[in-house]
Order: C-alpha cells, then sequence, then structure tokens
C-alpha cells in the first residue's frame, strides 16, 4: 500500500515537484530503524495551493495506515515520535527546527474513537477542509489527519482509489487524468 499511496501524494502534488523532494522509507536514524514514513522536504518561500499541502511546513511527515490497519491513539503517538525522532536526528543541533515539522497521518475512515480520546487529552480536532482535520493543542508541531473516504473533489481521486472501496467514478478520473 505504501509505494502506492507515496505515488499517490508525488502525482497529487505534481503541479509542485520542482519545489518539492521526497524521501520513501526515511531512516529516522543512524542505525536501521526505518519507518511507513514519507518525508517531503519544502522550499520555505514556497506557498502549496492544496487542502492536502497547506498545513506544510519545511519538514513534513506522512505515515499512512492502510484499509486494514487501525488508527487509534497509539498511532497518532507514533506519529508524534517519529515528528520529534526526525526533529532530533536529522543534521547537527537544532538544525531541523520543531517549529518546521508537520505530521499527517492518512486512514480510508473517520477515526472516530481517537479523535474522542485526543479531545479528552485537551487536544482539539478541527475539520479544516472535506476530509482534513487539524489537531492542536498536544504538541507544538502542527499535524493533521486525511480521511481518504471524504475527501473532496475530482483532484483527490487519486488518493481515493487508495483504498478497498475505491469507487469507480474516481478510477476512471484517476485514468483519465494520467492519460
Amino acid at each position: 500500500w505504501h509505494p502506492g499511496y507515496q505515488g499517490g501524494i508525488e502525482f497529487r502534488l505534481r503541479r509542485y515537484k520542482d519545489v518539492l523532494a521526497y524521501h520513501h522509507e526515511h531512516p529516522l536514524s543512524k542505525k536501521p530503524i526505518i519507518v511507513d514514513t514519507l518525508v517531503i522536504e519544502k522550499k520555505d518561500d514556497v506557498v502549496i495551493d492544496e487542502d492536502i499541502a497547506a498545513i506544510f511546513l519545511r519538514h513534513n511527515i506522512f505515515e499512512y495506515k492502510n484499509p486494514t490497519d487501525a488508527l487509534s491513539i497509539d498511532e497518532y503517538y507514533n506519529l508524534l515520535a517519529y515528528m520529534c525522532r526526525y526533529k532530533a536526528t536529522t543534521g547537527q543541533t537544532d538544525e531541523v527546527k520543531a517549529t518546521q515539522v508537520t505530521g499527517t497521518l492518512i486512514k480510508d475512515g473517520k477515526p472516530v474513537k481517537a479523535f474522542k480520546e485526543i479531545q479528552s487529552l485537551g487536544g482539539v480536532v478541527e475539520k479544516r477542509y472535506p476530509g482534513i482535520y487539524y489537531i492542536s493543542g498536544l504538541i507544538h508541531m502542527p499535524t493533521q489527519v486525511i480521511v481518504q473516504s471524504e475527501l473532496g473533489e475530482e483532484k483527490n481521486a487519486v488518493l481515493r482509489i487508495i483504498s478497498k472501496h475505491a469507487r469507480e467514478e474516481d478510477i476512471r478520473q484517476f485514468i483519465e487524468e494520467t492519460r
């Protein structure tokens, strides 16, 4: 699932291919720890006018949960751990600023229970765009959850098809768009 989703993200943001750098299965330490993340480095002076990337800062970590995986509060904490580990182990001391790291969790269905647990801890879950929820109040690094099944607009068809519930019209849209 991960290669397909990584390709989908790159295709979805193809207008910005000259200003984004992708690092698949990015090692988070010098030791052999590799996680299912996608790190997208963005140039500081570029604003990306796309719903899925509006949150982007300089360093952006994606964690995709395949259709058979759950998205629980622990997956949210794993994302935070990846973000902190990336910040702490990339470059010289404080070369990667915490204020320049974001995290994104992607799942086909809405993680209602995880959202409730985040809110019970004092976090705020805010629906910013169709299918895109920003989480704040628990950590100073911005995070978002993308719910594939709720994503709007034709341009997100490429992300909706990587699902157990892919719709025929999304698949046709993707094929037409890539043609």
